[in-house]
């Protein structure tokens, strides 16, 4: 769906279906148990309780009381039975996909805002779009409010909290502390649109976003790093499964890190950022008029390069996997090849723990995805 035509009015949106209160999860405390419970079922699906006994260490009295209070609410489904082996055959558990569900933002482009519907799992219900027009400040978040108003209208179940992904250096409360592109600056947007919406807002930068939702959708190993390779570079990194936000909120701004002192003019005004080298625009350029040879040897070079700057970033966070969103057509193949092997080279490992190089899953939807997950880290301490 589209919505670059008109909308209805934000009274007439939120009226086609249950009220903003009616879809606000129920506050609830959300124990260690239930974490245990829910975290488990995300990322491993059907088990019976029995199983998650044996999964979680919690008793089998503790995962039957824990997995009736979360049927009750609606956050869990029963999926028919275990068949095998003897005695009665055991009723198998998953996260719902009928109980609530998430509203999730990206705002990450320069032309259009881009949202959807999706359910605890992950899988998009409805999408829509909407045109940004040259919006920026006040006018931007009305925008935003507008898109999350028109997506919470198109739902079929009570919404558990929306999520956004937003450029800039946001705080962990939800605070975007510098977003120049935007207009923003010391917004505490994730408060002002809970206020405003009556539903839990969570709001995170999106490379840090986009890397949770490689983590949580994507198939991605624990620990990595995740960097968009667009008009700009950015990165987010999850750490054993959990966001890292920095002690400022810009963990992961990798892009205006130097790494040669004689290098291109950047757009921040220093020269030889790692942006002037790892940015579409630039690898274009640097490949302009070159024939298929020159072309990988430059490739090659700019992997090298590449690798050079990750290594210490990679040693010293233990990393697993480094994964890049950007043009597939300039980064998979030699850039990634060359820039995992100058990892290799440059890092005190084995062959076991080798840092892999890849390009993401998720592509256009790592932003959405990752805004998903946000909300069921927020709401359920699930990543």
């Amino acid at each position: 769906m589209s919505l670059n035509e008109s909308l209805p009015t934000p009274d007439a949106r939120l009226g086609s279906g249950p009220s903003a209160e009616e879809r606000v999860l129920p506050a609830h405390q959300r124990s260690h148990n239930r974490t245990l419970v829910l975290q488990h079922l995300f990322h491993e699906g059907l088990t019976s309780r029995a199983d998650l006994a044996r999964a979680t260490g919690l008793t089998r009295v503790t995962v039957a009381e824990t997995a009736t209070d979360l049927l009750g609410e609606g956050l869990i489904e029963e999926h028919g039975v275990q068949r095998g082996g003897t005695g009665k055959p055991a009723l198998l558990l998953a996260m719902s996909t009928h109980g609530f569900q998430i509203v999730a933002i990206d705002v990450t482009g320069a032309e259009e805002l881009r949202g959807a519907v999706l359910t605890l799992r992950g899988m998009m219900v409805t999408e829509a779009s909407m045109p940004v027009d040259g919006a920026t400040g006040a006018d931007l978040v009305d925008k935003v409010e507008d898109l999350i108003r028109a997506l919470i209208s198109q739902a079929t179940a009570a919404i558990l909290g929306v999520g956004i992904g937003a450029p800039g250096i946001i705080g962990a409360d939800g605070t975007v502390h510098e977003a120049s592109n935007r207009g923003w600056s010391e917004l505490p947007l994730a408060e002002d649109l809970t206020d405003r919406l009556g539903i839990p807002v969570s709001v995170a930068n999106d490379a840090n976003v986009a890397a949770l939702g490689e983590y949580s959708f994507g198939e991605a190993a624990d620990s990595i790093l995740c960097i968009a390779a667009w008009q700009g570079v950015g990165a987010g990194l999850v750490i054993e499964g959990k966001r890292i936000d920095g002690a400022h909120g810009a963990a992961g701004e990798i892009g205006h890190v130097t790494i040669d002192d004689d290098g291109a003019l950047c757009a921040c005004g220093r020269y030889g950022c790692l942006e002037t080298v790892l940015a579409e625009g630039a690898i274009r350029e640097a490949i302009a008029g070159q024939n298929e040879t020159q072309a990988v040897t430059t490739l090659a070079g700019i992997g090298v390069t590449v690798g050079t700057a990750l290594a210490p970033i990679a040693a010293a966070l233990n990393l697993d996997e480094i994964l890049f969103n950007g043009p597939e057509d300039l980064l998979d193949g030699v850039l990634l090849e060359s820039a995992e092997d100058t990892l290799a080279h440059r890092m005190l490992i084995t062959d076991e723990s080798r840092v892999r190089v890849r390009m993401a899953n998720l592509g256009a939807d790592s932003v959405i995805l990752g805004a998903a997950s946000l909300v069921l880290s927020t709401q359920l301490g699930v990543s």
